[in-house]
This record gives structure tokens, C-alpha cells and sequence, in this order.
């Protein structure tokens, strides 16, 4: 499996050229906090995470293209906290707001002068009877395939594995020991695995990542003794890991994560890996589907990943990268984490309704001292249907915010989103219904109808350019 291959054409993946043709431009650059809980604790062999503290940064370019970024924060594996990462993404988000334009090499260049690194549909280790409920969860959704953490408990693990067999009995298994077992526990697993009739499709880091000699010994038996390929994620943290993997046939797949080694590592790893022989897997860390979603195009455009592994978002209880308007673009231009977000989305709908209140039993009190008939004109029609449905949908999405599950929210997203833009447009019929109401009563001045018709166009055109504005912010983010 060595790398130096004769004749072997090196895997450019078309980016060399890109990184020295492409400019970019950085007009604006920010970071703030990424904060969303947990379903459940995520516990693996070396620690437990109660929570996401994660950190997003936004880039804006000269052109108007707008990006989104997001930097995950694990101290037992990134070794640093949301502190430091907030403060580290501030240092990148300034460098960047100072650079003059550059070509996309040299500036991944500046940045990984700031960010050099650091040089080293899953179930996390809970009780069987939590396994199990997870797996059949999982099931239902349609996953045919569930990666494990194990390697903190031998016969736990044991049980917990036993436990989604009785409930999925054709589930297939990646393990993942996340450094958890020495070789002989790891070896001991494989071995009452084939008891059971298990054959897993993966053993992911089945060691600590410095005992090369213990992570050979383990994939030296899975491969020969029971068919299984063995994974080093732990263990490939750069690419001289690659090359003493590679050379010393002690994994068969390679595990890469954009967090760890960044994008740049990742193509090196990549065409080294392809050239050695060595299968791909893209996984991540505790994650939401703004990163993940970057490491899905990549796995995408590139088509050489053999497993991918992208499943964290679903470990959350919370999505800040639903779709939704706030009132109508709060999501996409109020800074602040996504719950102070959703707050003034929720705030500033019910301004508009206690307003709306307001201004309705204004016009009735208005018709009764001029004895006009009530809801009798296009206008009054649209204008009530609208205010209505403007109710329903607040309170819908109140509901759905406080008790709807994740999954829930994701489904009902879209039909939220379609409604606010429906209601969007009503309310614009209704403004303009209304003027042309008042212009054929009052029988105007030529400049009073100049008024109008400018009034008219205003709204329209504002309510256009919100729609716009929102669509091309929600697709650019």
C-alpha cells in the first residue's frame, strides 16, 4: 500500500487551477455564537457533550455573494472552548476585512497562518433500553445502517448491541471506539460479535490514535479473520498519518473531518489516500447542517467517499438553519444567536397583529361617524381575510416553536414559509385595493393622484424587493 506508486497520476480534482485563478474579495466578515441543545447527552468513550457551542461565521463578498461558515467546538478533540474559538474567529473575521483581494490559494493560505490547527445516524453510549429506542426511532426514518459508539464499557457494549438486534434484527453496524479499547478488548469485541452473528460494516479508531502497533494488530484481524475494514480517524490528523498508515497497512479506510484538518488537508489526504489504495469516510463533529451541509457538497462534487458520515444535525433538539422569515427578514439581518432571532421574529409578528387590532376597529369606528357600510368593498374583503390568516399562522408557528419536535418544525417549515409569502402579497393587495378605494371616493386633485399612484408603486415595490431580498439571503446562506 505504498504511496509512491509508479506511474500513478496524481488526483488534482480540477482545484489546483481554481485556487489560482479565482479572486475573492471580502467586503464584510463576522462570527457570533452557534448555540443549540441536545436531544440527548452525546457520550463517547473519551467524554459527553450536554450541548452545542459552536461558533458561525459570515462572509460577505464585494459582489454581494454571501457565505456561511461554521466552526465546531469539542475541547477533548479541537482543545479549545467557544471562547477561544469566538475569539479566533474574530481574529480570522478581521484579517479577512483587511486583505485586499487575493486568489482563493493565497487566502486559505493567510488563514491557515491564523488557524494553523492543532497536530492530532449516530448512537452514543447510553443504557441497551435507550439503544434500542434510538435504533427503532432511527428505523422508522428509514436508516438501514447505524453507526455506535462503543469503547467505554466492554459488555455494555455487549447489551446495548443485543438490544438493537432484538428491536432492528437487519440493522448493519459501524462501530465506533473513539480510542476507547486497548487491542485485546478490541479483538475480544470483534470475537463475540461473530458469536452473535454480527458482522459490522466498519471498526472505526478501535484504539488510542498513538498505538499504531495495537490499531495494525486490530485491522490485521478484522481483515483476515472476519472480512471487516477498520477505520483511523483519531489516528489521521495530518498527512505524514496518512503516509504511516498507508506504508504500514494499519487501517483501510480513512476518516476525514473538515473541522480537523481543514479543507486544504482534505484534498491532500484525499489524493494521497486514493493513490495508497485506502477507502474515504466524511465524518464530523457534534455538528448542525450548516457544516454538515458543506461537507455534503464536497463529498458530492469530489464522489470518492465510500461512507459518509453526516449525520449530527439529528442529534439536536433544536435547528437554527430552518427555513422562515422573521418579520419578514430577521433571520437573515438581526445579529444574534438563533433563539434571539426567533424571539424578535415572534415579537415583531405580534406588534403587527396588536396593530392590525388597532387599525381595524379604527376604520369601524370611523365608518359608523360617516354611516359607511361595513366589509362591503374588495378591499375590506382582502384586508380581513388577511389579518385572519395572518392570526392563524402566528399561532400556528407559537405552537410549533414551544412544543412541535425537530422533525416536526422541519416539516411544517416549508408550508410557514409559503404562507408568509402568501400573506406578504395579500397585504399588498390590500394597501393597494385600499388606495384605489380612497382615490375613487375623495375624486382627487391631479397632484393628490400623483400621490397615490407614487404610494402604490412605493408598496409594491417594497414588497417585492423584501421577497427578493429574503429568497436570495435564505439560497446565499
Amino acid at each position: 500500500m505504498a504511496l509512491n506508486t509508479p506511474g500513478a497520476a496524481p488526483i488534482t480534482f480540477g482545484f489546483k487551477n481554481l485556487m489560482e485563478t479565482f479572486t475573492v474579495d471580502v467586503h464584510k466578515a463576522e462570527n457570533r455564537p452557534l448555540n443549540v441543545p441536545l436531544i440527548a447527552p452525546f457520550t463517547i468513550a473519551s467524554s459527553r457533550l450536554d450541548k452545542v457551542e459552536n461558533v458561525a461565521i459570515r462572509v460577505e463578498l464585494s459582489n454581494g455573494c454571501v457565505g456561511w461558515g461554521e466552526a465546531p467546538v469539542l475541547p477533548f478533540v479541537t482543545a479549545e472552548d467557544q471562547s477561544i474559538a469566538m475569539a479566533k474567529g474574530a481574529e480570522v473575521c478581521g484579517l479577512l476585512r483587511r486583505l485586499p483581494a487575493l486568489t482563493l490559494g493565497s487566502m486559505l493560505e493567510e488563514i491557515e497562518g491564523v488557524l494553523p490547527g492543532h497536530q492530532f445516524a449516530s448512537i452514543p453510549i447510553v443504557s441497551p433500553s435507550e439503544a434500542a429506542e434510538l435504533a427503532s426511532k432511527y428505523y422508522k426514518e428509514g436508516f438501514k445502517t447505524l453507526k455506535l459508539k462503543v469503547g467505554k464499557n466492554l459488555n455494555a457494549d455487549i447489551q446495548v448491541l443485543q438490544a438493537i438486534r432484538l428491536v432492528n434484527p437487519e440493522c448493519q453496524f459501524i462501530l465506533d471506539a473513539n480510542e476507547g479499547y486497548n487491542s485485546e478488548e478490541a479483538v475480544e469485541v470483534l470475537e463475540k460479535l461473530n458469536e452473535m452473528g454480527v458482522t459490522p460494516v466498519l471498526f472505526e479508531q478501535p484504539v488510542h490514535r498513538d498505538d499504531w502497533d495495537g490499531l495494525g494488530y486490530v485491522a490485521n484481524v478484522a481483515r483476515n479473520r472476519y472480512g471487516i475494514s477498520v477505520t483511523a480517524d483519531e489516528s489521521c490528523r495530518s498527512l505524514a498519518d496518512v503516509y504511516k498508515i498507508a506504508e504500514g497497512n494499519l487501517a483501510d479506510v480513512i476518516n476525514i473531518k473538515l473541522a480537523k484538518v481543514g479543507v486544504l488537508g482534505a484534498l491532500n489526504i484525499i489524493e494521497k489516500a486514493k493513490v495508497a489504495g485506502l477507502d474515504l469516510m466524511i465524518g464530523g463533529m457534534v455538528e448542525t447542517r450548516l457544516a454538515m451541509g458543506f461537507a455534503g457538497h464536497l463529498a458530492a462534487g469530489l464522489g470518492c467517499f465510500k461512507f459518509i458520515d453526516l449525520d449530527t444535525p439529528l442529534l439536536l433538539s433544536e435547528d437554527p438553519v430552518l427555513e422562515g422569515y422573521e418579520a419578514i427578514m430577521a433571520y437573515h439581518t438581526v445579529p444574534g444567536e438563533w433563539q434571539t432571532q426567533r424571539l424578535i421574529h415572534v415579537t415583531l409578528h405580534l406588534i403587527a397583529i396588536v396593530l392590525g387590532i388597532v387599525g381595524i376597529c379604527a376604520v369601524f369606528r370611523f365608518h359608523d361617524m360617516v354611516n359607511l357600510e361595513d366589509v362591503y368593498s374588495l378591499h375590506s374583503w382582502i384586508g380581513i381575510a388577511t389579518f385572519c390568516l395572518f392570526g392563524v399562522q402566528w399561532l400556528l408557528g407559537l405552537a410549533f416553536m414551544f412544543r412541535g419536535s425537530r422533525a416536526e418544525r422541519a416539516g411544517v417549515a416549508p408550508w410557514h414559509i409559503a404562507g408568509g409569502r402568501a400573506l406578504l402579497y395579500m397585504a399588498i393587495c390590500a394597501a393597494l385595493t385600499g388606495l384605489m378605494e380612497r382615490f375613487t371616493m375623495l375624486k382627487p386633485h391631479q397632484s393628490e393622484s400623483r400621490l397615490i399612484n407614487f404610494l402604490g408603486l412605493a408598496i409594491l415595490v417594497f414588497g417585492i424587493f423584501v421577497d427578493i431580498t429574503v429568497s436570495l439571503a435564505h439560497f446565499g446562506s
